[in-house]
C-alpha cells in the first residue's frame, strides 16, 4: 500500500494495492473442464479483481469491482500482519516497518480457452460468474452479480467480521445520495460522491485524471444509488471508464480507483453517444 498525496483541492488521493504479488499459473485440467484443455489458476489477494480485469479487457466490457471488507485475523483468518517477523512473506514482497494489515491470497480458476473470441453480454455475464463460484469454492467469502444496463458490477456479500461469524458485508455503493443540480467538472463530481458516502472512502488512482479535470458534469440525484450516479458520471464522458473499490483495512478505508478498458471506445458505448 502506498499513500500518494495531491495538492488538487487539499486532496489526499489514496492508492491501495497489493502488497502481494499476482500469480497466474497452469495446472491439470479439472474432471469439470473438457480433455486435454488447462486451468488458469490466479493466487493473489485479490484474485477476484485479477481475474475480472482479464474478461474485461478481452470483451471490452466494463466489469466494476468493490473489496470485501476484510477484518478476521488468526491462522485461519483473512488477513495477515506482514510486519510480523514470524510470518513467511511470498517472494517479492517487501516486510515494512510499521503494522501492516494485508488480505491473505485467494485462489480463482477458470478455462480461459475454452473462451469465445467475442461474447455478447450475456456472455460476458456468464463467464464473470463462473469467476464468483470458483471464489466461493474456497469457503471464504462471496459476491453477487449485479446488472445496470450494459455494465456488470461484482459485489461482496458475504465476510467473516473480526470474530470470524459470516455476516452480510453489503455495499457503500447502495447507499442513496442526493444533490441538487449543479454543472461541475468531473473531478469535483467524484469528491462530492465519495464525500456523501460517510464511509472513510477517498478518490484514489485516476488514469484518466486529467480527462477528470477537463470534463464538465450536470450533476443531480434524488434519492439514487451512488453507483448509478458514478455510472452516470463516467458515461457521460464518452469514454469507457470502470472502477475498483479497494478497501484497506489497516486503515479502515476505501479508494476508488478509475480506469479506462481500453483506448478507444467499443461499440456498445459509441452507440448510447449522441451524434454530433
Amino acid at each position: 500500500m502506498y499513500i500518494q498525496r495531491n495538492g488538487l483541492a487539499g486532496a489526499v488521493l489514496w492508492a491501495l494495492g497489493m502488497t502481494a504479488v499476482a500469480t497466474v499459473g497452469i495446472g491439470a485440467a479439472s474432471p469439470a473442464s473438457r480433455s486435454g484443455e488447462a486451468v488458469e489458476t490466479i493466487r493473489a489477494p485479490r484474485a477476484v479483481a485479477d481475474a475480472v480485469l482479464i474478461i474485461e479487457k478481452k470483451y471490452q466490457h466494463v466489469i466494476t469491482y468493490e473489496d470485501p471488507r476484510y477484518a478476521y485475523e488468526g491462522e485461519k483468518g483473512d488477513l495477515v500482519d506482514v510486519t510480523n517477523p514470524s510470518i513467511t512473506l511470498p517472494p517479492g514482497v517487501k516486510r515494512l516497518a510499521d503494522r501492516v494489515l494485508d488480505m491473505k491470497s485467494r485462489v480463482v480458476s477458470f478455462n480461459q480457452s475454452a473462451w469465445p473470441e467475442s461474447a455478447r453480454p450475456e456472455d460476458v455475464e456468464a463467464l464473470t460468474q463462473t469467476i464468483l463460484t470458483s471464489y466461493a469454492k474456497n469457503g471464504v467469502g462471496t459476491f453477487r452479480l449485479l446488472r445496470t444496463g450494459a455494465t456488470l458490477h461484482v459485489i461482496p456479500t458475504l465476510v467473516r467480521n473480526e470474530s470470524g461469524e459470516w455476516v452480510d458485508d453489503g455495499s457503500i455503493l447502495d447507499v442513496r445520495l442526493n444533490f441538487a443540480k449543479q454543472r461541475v467538472s468531473g473531478m469535483e463530481a467524484l469528491s462530492m460522491v465519495t464525500a456523501a458516502l460517510h464511509a472513510n472512502v477517498d478518490v484514489g488512482t485516476l488514469a484518466v485524471q486529467n480527462l477528470m479535470l477537463q470534463h464538465q458534469f450536470e450533476l443531480e440525484a434524488k434519492d439514487e444509488p451512488a453507483r448509478s450516479v458514478l455510472l452516470r458520471l463516467f458515461s457521460s464522458t464518452g469514454w469507457p471508464l470502470s472502477w475498483h473499490l479497494y478497501y484497506g483495512p489497516d486503515v479502515k478505508r476505501y479508494a476508488l480507483n478509475v480506469h479506462s478498458i481500453n483506448d478507444g471506445t467499443p461499440p456498445w458505448l459509441k452507440a448510447q453517444q449522441p451524434r454530433k
